[in-house]
């Protein structure tokens, strides 16, 4: 987690730390939950590909949320791959989402012939494939200084921008298909299908927010890590404030996806009541 001639020093509990092991702590216990929720699915709602890839997100999230703040008690290069693999999942897996979002939204025939249940397993495990070759090119293969500010950098900008360029033409798909849908129905009898792109909606607007928390959090990490790791003395306090806060950022945006599905999506908030506080909401 630390920069610089300082790569060594983070291999035991610092206290300054602190709150990077609590927000890891608490993210790990909120995608655990949510994954439970996914696996127990008592409303029988989360049967479909958008539940399958945001399980992978939870997944890679969760991950990052146990390992990213502990792996770097123990300083080894496996380790370093490890944090690697996680982080590159979860950015391709929100491009995932973005894709499977839009070929349902503007290409609905296309998606149930390209996006089943078996393709979207390949797709997985092609997304957990594609991050461990990126894990093996970063430590083994290239200049952790070089790589850090160039390949990997422009693949996360890469996959933020079309990622969002996906979400913003779903949403125009979505407002375009409810004004059509308003115009041929002025009775109302269509209830079923306005309840269905409203809720796409919901869907798609939360999952984009997802994205560009996914962007606060990790743009300020990956520029200051670069700007520390040029630095060759100890660092300053202001320095080690700026870090300690981009770290915990940077954590903070991969571990509080769950709740904000909770906030915004009445499904999930549903599902939550029912499996956690045994009652059912409103």
């Amino acid at each position: 987690m630390d920069v610089g001639d300082h790569e060594g020093q983070y291999s035991h509990f610092q206290f300054k730390y602190l709150p990077v092991h609590i927000i890891g702590l608490c993210g790990f216990v909120l995608h655990a939950l949510l994954l439970n929720a996914f696996a127990k699915d008592p409303l029988k709602c989360f049967r479909n590909s958008a539940t399958y890839v945001v399980a992978n997100l939870a997944v890679s999230d969760l991950a990052i949320s146990l390992c990213g703040p502990y792996l770097d008690w123990f300083d080894h290069w496996s380790l370093d791959m490890i944090g690697v693999i996680i982080f590159s999942a979860s950015l391709l897996t929100i491009i995932l989402i973005a894709t499977d979002r839009f070929l349902m939204v503007v290409y609905p025939l296309k998606h149930k012939f390209l996006v089943n249940g078996k393709k979207i397993i390949i797709f997985i495990s092609l997304i957990w494939s594609l991050s461990s070759l990126n894990g093996i090119q970063e430590t083994l293969l290239a200049p952790v200084n070089i790589y850090f500010f160039s390949f990997g950098t422009y693949l996360g900008v890469t996959i933020m921008l079309v990622t969002g360029s996906l979400y913003v033409l779903t949403l125009i798909s979505l407002r375009k298909q409810t004004k059509n849908l308003a115009l041929d129905d002025a009775s109302g009898s269509n209830h079923s299908q306005a309840t269905r792109l409203l809720r796409e909606k919901q869907f798609v607007r939360t999952i984009l927010l997802v994205a560009c928390i996914a962007v606060i959090g990790t743009a300020p990490f990956i520029i200051v890590r670069y700007t520390l790791t040029m630095t060759t003395v100890h660092l300053t306090l202001t320095q080690n404030i700026t870090w300690c806060f981009v770290v915990a950022l940077f954590y903070f945006t991969f571990a509080i996806n769950p709740l904000i599905y909770f906030v915004r999506l009445p499904r999930y908030r549903k599902t939550f009541y029912i499996l956690y506080l045994r009652k059912q909401s409103n």
